[in-house]
């Protein structure tokens, strides 16, 4: 709905009616998300990105989005093979396209991968200076699951590279990130930060894959949301903390402890899972060519 808002010259991130949408797209109603158990929420709640890279090929007439995202996970296949050492490739390869998640969610399903494929370019390619903190910022200009790996992020580089490379990427990342959200945040500004904080912020049926999918069968009692939001902000200090002590012996967990984030949380969904092979391979530069150029393709 908000690619077609856009397209149709309307504010993509006002309140769009997208119960009203379903019907235009083809959807079923019951898909919607429920908010204060049973209703449905209407407006968009993605930043910027997540409709503005698909509105081209709607503008084209394209209409099939999920061969869209099928090509996008395939020419990531290409691009993450580049620098991977020849007997890793068909591990790398058969680990995305093998992976019954990402063919489910992100192809048969139709949620979009973009974040996911942005930050897997900026991990295996965190040796660029430029480049890969663009991903980021792309990535976090995309999807709200994004945002959660950018203080590993900036911990890895900071240890790496020291403090002064980290503030040059963050500045870098935060730019990016807010340039493809700034015309709809002054366009709307209160609908826009209603709509990319809902996710964190706004009452939501408890739903999900990690811990409150316990509660939700029964096996633990479902605690109230607030508790959730405090074990995921504890999670999160706590693997920053283990990180920058136990560096050198956690080499993949900037990419990997962002995901145990999410899975402490209130609604911690299938798709917020499904590259997390992914990242567990490409964290680790063991796999690297001594030859691999630091740089992506082009």
């Amino acid at each position: 709905p908000g690619r077609a808002a856009l397209l149709r010259g309307r504010h993509a991130l006002g309140r769009l009616g997208c119960l009203g949408s379903h019907g235009e797209f083809g959807r079923e109603p019951g898909t919607g998300t429920h908010v204060d158990y049973g209703s449905q929420r209407q407006a968009l709640n993605f930043p910027g990105l997540a409709f503005l890279v698909r509105a081209p090929f709607l503008a084209l007439g394209v209409t099939g989005i999920r061969l869209v995202y099928l090509g996008g996970i395939l020419l990531l296949v290409l691009i993450l093979l580049r620098p991977i050492r020849i007997p890793w490739r068909p591990l790398v390869a058969a680990v995305i396209v093998g992976s019954t998640i990402i063919t489910r969610q992100n192809v048969l399903a139709g949620v979009d991968p973009s974040y996911a494929l942005f930050l897997a370019i900026a991990f295996m390619f965190i040796r660029h200076r430029t480049a890969s903190p663009i991903f980021v910022g792309l990535a976090a200009a995309s999807r709200q699951p994004a945002w959660f790996f950018i203080p590993f992020y900036l911990l890895a580089i900071w240890r790496r590279d020291g403090r002064r490379e980290a503030l040059r990427r963050t500045a870098i990342l935060v730019v990016v990130a807010i340039l493809p959200n700034l015309p709809f945040f002054l366009g709307a500004p209160s609908e826009f930060l209603a709509g990319v904080t809902a996710p964190m912020l706004q009452s939501r049926e408890p739903y999900g894959v990690g811990l409150v999918r316990f509660g939700l069968d029964g096996v633990l009692p479902l605690w109230p949301r607030a508790v959730y939001g405090l074990l995921s902000a504890t999670a999160l200090v706590g693997l920053l903390t283990l990180l920058w002590r136990r560096w050198h012996a956690l080499p993949n967990g900037a990419v990997v402890f962002p995901s145990l984030v999410l899975w402490f949380s209130w609604r911690s969904a299938q798709n917020y899972f499904g590259f997390a092979g992914v990242f567990s391979l490409i964290g680790d530069e063991t796999m690297l060519s001594d030859d691999a150029d630091p740089a992506p393709p082009g």
